[in-house]
């Protein structure tokens, strides 16, 4: 068991990482793969450092992002919805995904449970594998198979207008809101958490456009924010910012852990 101390020293670090990981990204200049790295990849090894025991549990979970995500981002990408800018690789997957968001996702998902584990749920220690998990699996490996079917048979259908409005809101609000109904008691935890990472993303985010790591180019949003001076759809600030975290959470309690 770690000490309130302890804890506390690591919810002050955890407070002050994503500003260091904005100064030192604007100062070098960052590509999407370094601000990643600094962002997201190096608080989520501090946390597993700090909870070494759950960190087999947690890429177990984490690993199904790898399969959704190339579908999520191929669309994304040949619509508009969002462009990865300043890839590291040369390769793109089926000609636009990045294996760069490939891993930020992957990290993201990761960042998500083990800060949620760490500070929120408190355990150090679980089992490894909860039987439901398979179905998590299951279920995005079958979006991925329909992907390719559509993909090898007819492309057009893959151009998805309101595409970010459409994934938002079956893969953010409605697992949140049935989650929700049926856990009452797991939705103070969730909003800690989404409080967090809401403050991590928009920190995130504006270092990012500020550094032509990603771009919007698409006009399928519902509106767009603007913030010193840097603008973003709506979409962005909803369906990431506010709920990415909380939606992640959401498949986490369900699949693969107690509910409680």
């Amino acid at each position: 068991m770690k000490t309130n101390r302890q804890i506390k020293v690591d919810k002050i670090i955890m407070f002050l990482w994503p500003i260091i990981a904005a100064i030192v990204s604007l100062v070098i200049q960052a590509n999407f793969f370094i601000s990643m790295l600094l962002f997201l990849a190096l608080p989520a090894l501090y946390l597993s450092y700090r909870n070494k025991k759950m960190v087999k549990k947690m890429l177990l979970f984490s690993l199904p992002a790898l399969l959704i995500v190339i579908v999520i981002d191929y669309i994304c990408e040949i619509t508009g919805t969002w462009l990865v800018m300043n890839s590291i690789f040369d390769y793109r997957i089926l000609g636009f995904v990045t294996i760069d968001i490939i891993i930020w996702f992957f990290i993201y998902t990761y960042l998500i449970i083990a800060y949620y584990e760490y500070f929120l749920e408190h355990k150090f220690k679980d089992v490894l594998y909860k039987p439901r998990l398979k179905y998590l699996y299951l279920y995005f490996l079958s979006v991925l198979v329909t992907f390719f079917v559509v993909f090898f048979t007819n492309k057009a259908w893959l151009h998805i207008r309101y595409f970010y409005l459409l994934f938002g809101t079956v893969m953010a609000i409605i697992p949140i809101t049935l989650v929700f109904n049926k856990f009452p008691n797991i939705i103070t935890k969730f909003v800690k958490t989404g409080v967090y990472f809401f403050y991590l993303a928009i920190i995130y985010e504006l270092t990012a456009i500020t550094l032509n790591q990603w771009m919007f180019p698409g006009k399928d949003f519902i509106g767009i924010v603007t913030l010193f001076n840097i603008s973003f759809p709506f979409e962005e600030l909803f369906f990431w910012m506010l709920l990415g975290a909380m939606s992640i959470l959401s498949y986490y309690e369900f699949f693969d852990d107690d509910k409680k």
